[in-house]
């Protein structure tokens, strides 16, 4: 069993050896609302990033430590516009748990949020692919008129 929480997955498989059916069952249990109460201790009301009055606490990770409140170092108090940045792309899609921990790093970094790239269409694929090759067969081309110019010059030098 992978107990680091790195994953929903694994996030939901501690959980269940915790006794917990879901994950919104751990959110209405004494078990978070002490673990809450020992962040808030611990680190304040204010959203770590601006400030704001906090509205949640944001894990980093759910290892069997962080959701039992043995290792509060991943759990972090949050505001809704800062909680809304990193879990959801500017599209409105939820992000993946890989994304979310991407995201919040960056946002404590104040750096610019990591954004999924949108896939290209296979006919926006196709096009540029035939612009790269244009592009390669134009520089080709150039290297072989520079060769032919180059060639009689270091033949009339030899």
């Amino acid at each position: 069993m992978n107990t680091k929480g790195l994953s929903y997955k694994s996030r939901n498989e501690n959980l269940k050896t915790l006794g917990f059916v879901s994950y919104s069952a751990y959110l209405a249990s004494p078990l978070w609302a002490s673990v809450r109460d020992l962040v808030t201790e611990q680190r304040g009301t204010r959203c770590v990033k601006c400030r704001e009055p906090m509205a949640c606490l944001h894990h980093q990770r759910y290892s069997l430590g962080d959701l039992t409140g043995d290792d509060l170092s991943h759990i972090h108090p949050i505001c809704n516009r800062c909680h809304k940045k990193v879990e959801f792309f500017s599209d409105g899609t939820k992000a993946r748990f890989g994304w979310v921990r991407k995201r919040f790093i960056a946002l404590m970094a104040s750096r610019d949020l990591p954004e999924k790239k949108k896939r290209k269409s296979p006919v926006e694929r196709k096009a540029c692919r035939q612009a790269r090759a244009a592009e390669w067969r134009r520089i080709a081309e150039e290297n072989r008129a520079l060769l032919l110019k180059a060639v009689p010059l270091i033949l009339d030098n030899g």
